[in-house]
Order: structure tokens, then sequence, then C-alpha cells
């Protein structure tokens, strides 16, 4: 193992995924297992889904779907 790293603070939620914007909708995975999507002009959260386990790897749309992978190896298809 090159590197780890522990959580400062539990429940944490810091975004540790590359984020990706759909539209006006920024879509980021957290550490708290909540994908989440916050509007672009207000920066208010629009919608939260809960993963299984924190989500550490950058997302990615295609068409009206977007796809995350969580630290459990789940992979999700989620539609927009």
């Amino acid at each position: 193992m090159v590197y780890t790293t522990p959580y400062s603070r539990h429940p944490s939620a810091t975004v540790d995924s590359s984020p990706v914007l759909v539209g006006k909708v920024v879509y980021c995975g957290a550490s708290d297992g909540i994908l989440y999507a916050i509007d672009l002009e207000s920066g208010r959260t629009i919608r939260r889904h809960r993963m299984g386990a924190p989500v550490l790897a950058g997302l990615t749309h295609e068409g009206e779907y977007l796809y995350a992978v969580d630290y459990g190896g789940n992979v999700y298809s989620i539609r927009l």
C-alpha cells in the first residue's frame, strides 16, 4: 500500500470524488455514502441518493444516466 488516510470525523461528508456537471446541476459523491445533486446557480442541494458505501471514484454520465461506483465495489446507474 502506497498511501492511506484516516477519516477525521465521523460521519464525514467530504467530497473525495471528481464532480460532474450535467446541465446546471453538479453531481458529486461523498465519503458519507451519499451522491449529491447541487444546483449550480444557487448552490443548494436539490437531490440526494444514498449509496452503499463512500463514493471516492469520479462520476460520469451518458444521456439521461449518471454512473457511479462506491467504495464497496457497487456500480450504480442513476436516471437523472
